[in-house]
């Protein structure tokens, strides 16, 4: 259901929180000193307030609202405008609605553990790529061929978080061809990695969340999904993309680096529409 579509007998009657969620500033006080010294820093939740009205057959409609805004449950919000299309998800505090008012009006209190708003558009770069290497006008004959394309084991790549802030994101590593061991992903700028102590099969698939409150580390073998959080090398760190640009390369305890494609998928993130 999306409010304002025709025929749906509701009405947005107003919206609250898609500004830039409250930070909380800790600080220590200076003994001799006028004022305060800064600790740290850290921004809470986001809390979205949604007032709908009810236009028409009160008693039925509420109830389909109660069926899209049900307490303790999760919800998806998107936000669209011209220039930006960004999404958030939440849960469902409160949904009250004065039934004895004339024009009834719910409204949603949605609690979202990630201050953040995520852009709808996922963006994904990968280290391995083919090349493309056909052209116009061509002529192919038995003692020349030519390559319609041909793989290029890159040595990094960069990938740009034009967000608000750093972000966790997803790696998958996938073996296309022979064996690999011990995957080991770098961040080429601050030399900190992500690796996993294991023995690659052709068509496996290994994918790191580095989300926070979401951070795993699945084996995708077979179509059978497995945790493999007990095999992540000493050392490791979980990944962040920082604002801006960010390189990363990798390495093998064993096999062929061109053996393996590595792709990173994230959102760009913002504060605030």
């Amino acid at each position: 259901m999306t409010v304002g579509d025709r025929g749906v007998p509701f009405a947005l009657a107003g919206i609250q929180g898609l500004t830039p969620a409250d930070a909380t500033i800790n600080m220590t006080g200076m003994a001799l000193n006028d004022g305060a010294r800064f600790d740290s820093s850290k921004v809470g939740i986001r809390t979205i307030n949604i007032a709908i009205a009810i236009t028409a057959q009160a008693p039925q409609n509420r109830q389909k609202l109660y069926k899209v805004f049900v307490p303790g449950k999760k919800v998806k919000l998107e936000y669209v405008s011209e220039d930006l299309d960004v999404w958030t998800e939440g849960y469902v505090s409160s949904a009250p609605v004065p039934l004895m008012d004339n024009k009834q009006i719910m409204t949603a209190e949605i609690l979202c553990m990630d201050p953040y708003l995520r852009s709808a558009q996922t963006i994904i770069d990968r280290m391995n790529s083919i090349i493309n290497a056909f052209h116009f006008p061509f002529a192919i004959t038995a003692d020349d061929p030519i390559p319609l394309g041909y793989q290029q084991g890159l040595t990094n790549t960069v990938v740009t978080n034009n967000g608000a802030a750093a972000t966790g994101f997803i790696i998958r590593l996938h073996v296309s061809t022979n064996g690999v061991r011990n995957p080991k992903i770098f961040n080429y700028i601050t030399g900190e990695f992500f690796g996993v102590n294991y023995n690659l099969q052709v068509g496996d698939t290994v994918e790191i969340n580095t989300t926070a409150g979401n951070k795993t580390v699945t084996l995708i073998r077979d179509a059978v999904e497995t945790n493999i959080f007990n095999y992540i090398m000493q050392g490791s760190t979980w990944l962040q993309l920082e604002q801006g640009e960010n390189v990363f390369t990798y390495e093998l305890g064993g096999g062929d680096p061109e053996d393996l494609t590595v792709e990173f998928e994230h959102y760009d993130t913002y504060t605030g529409v």
